[in-house]
């Protein structure tokens, strides 16, 4: 990782250089002088901001996020503007004077508040490492809105040695810190004032020259108050292994239900790249340690014949492939039957089965099909329908029955150790190790293990009433099986599904359907205020018309002049929008007809706040739906 950062920075650093021109005369040939701008929003209550440097935009950059790196005329003080849409016009919250000096990168850091946006701006060196650079140039920007100081603690693991300890005051930076070249850095902030642990970063890398900036901003998830921005020159990227905890509320939008319990079991887990674990209600709680030695391959088969070429007719007719309990027939006609259209053919259908075509030294061609591994199970059958009446023979479209293919390369077994044990398995996907769980195995771990936890079932909202929402209860990121339950039953299950939790969020599960046909859908659940503006959230909730369109308007406006905000929205999805300035409609439609099925209802933007509209159900169920406005958070 290290290594490919190094060689983007290289890349990045000459194309910068490269538009430079060094002789001050006229010359229509030399390259015209640039510089680099870079503008990130860190205003915690700031809507997507617009920033216009002169008469060149940057481009809309949401809170959390930096903008590219820009190209600009450099040497020319220019007015720098900060808008937001309101409608179809910008106001302007702020501007002040930039000015970019020649061959030099400037990243400008908006703080404050949306009333009163403050400019931070750095310098950045974007001179060329040394080839034998083994440190890099690192700087902390506080971008946070808490007045108090934070204590950071910048540690070098494979040293065990702190580099940095010291305090940053809101709005500032810290001189440059030479850091040795590491994959296992590590920052700690801390309240200043009251030694209270605020956020870890976990290990990171930083290649030799690249010089990152951590910016800290504010975090709008369940903790901590808030977390770091890796920047560098080639963009800007969380820290992957930043522990951030998650929440949960659950939502009751079944209109045939008076009340509901969710019950979940979640799998918390170190590398879900390395195994992804999917569980069943009666999944053995655990914690588990897994380290894996060789990955299974299924095995190549081929035609036993050399082909001149791609474009050889193989004849015509029809081929039943047959893996595991699936079987797909594909159908070859006259004129599309080449080798090549043929494995087109095969790879389109729907086969779980991958065909390709082989080139040999002396660029002859040969046909190769290999099973795609589904579990236990995998096997290929291929049998075939020749439109010469001959079936096996080696001939035309037979000659890719079962009967005619040899195998090219062996299938290999997964090699792997659970909690000490040792395994081998035909497939990657294992599900006789862990009761209730099935293992897909994805990469191999050399010496290192994963480790993963099961958890019990757990009540997440009991006897949850129609319409209502529970409080936030704690979670961790990755897969969890939800289940649906009548009040005080919890083996009485009446739907589950496996949602996946994302890290560092207020998430929202909603319980929807009717009758028998139930669903669960996860969306964000948003909770950081934006000034002016009314944060809402459209969820559909109406079983009984799966799919629709919403339009969110301006007053006034009719649905037949524009196009859906939402278009074919299926149940449970969610639209998120920032509303400022006007006043806006929600209005349901069918998708196929655009008939007017609820609404128009009118959305206050006067006071501002966090909305939920609610599409469900008429009373009871069926049609036509109605809109609930719902106050988010409180």
């Amino acid at each position: 990782m290290l290594t490919r950062f190094r060689v983007l920075f290289l890349v990045f650093l000459a194309s910068l250089l490269s538009a430079c021109g060094t002789d001050p005369g006229f010359d229509k040939f030399a390259e015209a002088p640039s510089g680099g701008l870079r503008v990130l929003n860190a205003i915690p209550d700031a809507p997507p901001l617009f920033v216009e440097y002169g008469t060149q935009s940057l481009g809309n950059i949401p809170f959390g996020d930096a903008s590219g790196v820009q190209n600009v005329i450099p040497g020319l003080e220019r007015t720098t503007k900060v808008s937001y849409a309101v409608g179809r016009e910008l106001q302007t919250v702020a501007e002040t004077t930039l000015l970019v000096p020649q061959d030099q990168l400037i990243t400008v850091v908006l703080t404050g508040t949306l009333d009163n946006v403050q400019f931070l701006t750095l310098e950045e060196d974007t001179s060329l490492p040394a080839d034998d650079a083994t440190t890099t140039d690192l700087i902390f920007v506080n971008a946070t809105s808490n007045p108090a100081p934070i204590q950071i603690d910048l540690v070098d693991g494979a040293e065990a040695a702190t580099i940095f300890s010291s305090t940053l005051s809101a709005g500032a930076t810290t001189n440059a810190l030479a850091v040795p070249e590491s994959t296992e850095l590590s920052i700690t902030t801390y309240n200043a004032d009251t030694d209270q642990l605020i956020w870890q970063s976990g290990d990171f890398g930083a290649a030799a020259g690249l010089r990152p900036i951590i910016v800290l901003v504010d975090h709008f998830g369940p903790s901590p108050e808030h977390r770091g921005l890796y920047v560098t020159p080639i963009g800007l990227f969380p820290f992957a292994n930043e522990s951030l905890p998650s929440a949960l509320s659950f939502m009751h939008l079944i209109p045939d239900r008076t009340s509901i319990d969710i019950y979940s079991r979640a799998v918390s887990n170190s590398n879900p790249f390395a195994v992804f674990v999917d569980i069943d209600q009666s999944a053995e709680a655990g914690s588990y340690e897994i380290s894996i030695a060789q990955l299974a391959t299924t095995p190549r088969y081929r035609i036993n014949e050399e082909f001149e070429s791609a474009d050889v007719e193989l004849g015509t007719g029809a081929l039943s492939i047959t893996n595991g309990d699936q079987t797909t027939t594909v159908t070859i006609a006259s004129g599309n039957n080449t080798l090549t259209n043929l494995v087109t053919q095969i790879n389109t259908s729907g086969a779980s089965v991958t065909a390709e075509i082989v080139t040999l030294e002396n660029n002859n061609v040969y046909f190769v099909i290999s099973p795609q591994d589904r579990g236990p199970e995998t096997s290929l059958l291929i049998t075939t329908e020749d439109a010469d009446e001959q079936n096996e023979d080696a001939e035309g479209l037979s000659r890719l029955a079962s009967s005619n293919l040899v195998i090219e390369t062996d299938a290999i077994t997964a090699q792997f150790t659970v909690n000490g044990t040792d395994y081998e398995r035909s497939s990657n996907q294992v599900a006789d190790v862990i009761d209730g769980a099935t293992l897909f195995l994805g990469l191999t771990t050399g010496e290192s293990t994963v480790t993963f936890e099961i958890s019990e079932q757990e009540l997440r909202a009991g006897n949850l009433s129609y319409l209502s929402r529970s409080e936030p209860v704690s979670a961790v990121e990755g897969t969890a099986i939800f289940y649906i339950t009548p009040p005080g039953e919890p083996t009485n299950i009446l739907h589950q599904e496996n949602l996946s939790v994302q890290p560092g969020a207020y998430q929202l599960v909603s319980a929807s359907g009717i009758g028998e046909d139930l669903d669960l859908g996860l969306a964000a659940d948003p909770r950081r205020p934006i000034t002016g503006h009314v944060v809402t959230s459209v969820i559909h909730g109406a079983p009984s018309t799966p799919i629709l369109d919403f339009y969110v308007l301006q007053s006034g406006r009719s649905i037949s002049d524009f196009t859906p905000s939402g278009n074919d929205v299926p149940l449970l999805a969610a639209g998120f929008y920032n509303l400022t300035g006007l006043t806006f409609e929600l209005t349901v439609a069918e998708s196929d007809s655009n008939t007017v099925l609820a609404g128009p209802l009118s959305i206050d933007t006067t006071v501002e706040g966090i909305k939920r509209l609610l599409i469900i159900d008429a009373d009871g169920g069926g049609t036509p739906p109605q809109l609930i406005l719902q106050d988010a958070v409180n």
